[in-house]
């Protein structure tokens, strides 16, 4: 029997910390189920040859963001790879945000669709296969989960180093099912088995705590499905 797994990662924080000014500035890392749930394309692979992509400028202050294009062999495709070679762009590095992928090596990588190229970098959770240990735990688990939407997440207050916040917080979930759970003691929480759809997850605060976005909408394209 075929069941639909769709899965969903949720992180809320307060009060975003100051980021650190340079050439490339990443926005902050997501889980890997967020990860998974926004990539285009997920796979583990070897970098075999690199190449300059062609430049197609639509005006002189049109910029490449992704010049250079990685060949991979793929080892394991969890998302969107239907052979075993695919070509990733990126940028040289640095200002680009771009990733600098050394041959011979094994990547695990998140890719995004960028008008007709797949494309990564050093804000997305690309990395080393050596360094993917959590990454791949969660991916593992894709084919056996619990049928329906799971959304989960942590609440803390990112401004006290990441202090969790437990069940003095209320999360709030409406759509085609409406929940209400309280955060643990480390401020993690969890729903499995819920309906296919868009939802709204928010948080009800103290009134000592405020938040600069209380709700974030999870719309019913952002989900991957898989069989068991």
């Amino acid at each position: 029997m075929r069941q639909v797994v769709v899965l969903l990662g949720l992180i809320i924080t307060f009060a975003l910390a100051s980021a650190t000014v340079n050439a490339c500035t990443c926005a902050g890392s997501d889980t890997p189920c967020e990860s998974f749930g926004s990539a285009d394309a997920v796979f583990v692979g070897t970098a075999v040859s690199a190449r300059d992509n062609e430049r197609k400028k639509e005006n002189r202050e049109d910029i490449d963001w992704t010049p250079r294009a990685f060949k991979f062999s793929v080892e394991q495709a969890y998302l969107g790879i239907a052979g075993t070679e695919v070509e990733v762009s990126t940028g040289y590095g640095g200002g680009d945000c771009g990733y600098q992928f050394k041959l011979g090596e094994r990547y695990l990588v998140y890719a995004y669709k960028y008008k007709d190229k797949l494309t990564t970098g050093i804000c997305t959770r690309t990395k080393p296969f050596a360094r993917a240990n959590e990454d791949l735990a969660f991916l593992g688990t894709l084919p056996s989960a619990a049928p329906g939407v799971t959304i989960y997440g942590k609440v803390n207050k990112e401004e006290l180093g990441g202090e969790p916040l437990g069940p003095d917080i209320v999360v709030t979930i409406e759509g085609p099912e409406n929940r209400e759970i309280r955060p643990d003691a480390q401020g993690r929480f969890r729903v499995t088995g819920l309906r296919a759809g868009d939802y709204k997850v928010g948080i009800r605060l103290p009134e000592t705590l405020t938040t600069w976005k209380p709700q974030r909408e999870l719309r019913q394209g952002q989900q991957r499905t898989g069989r068991t």
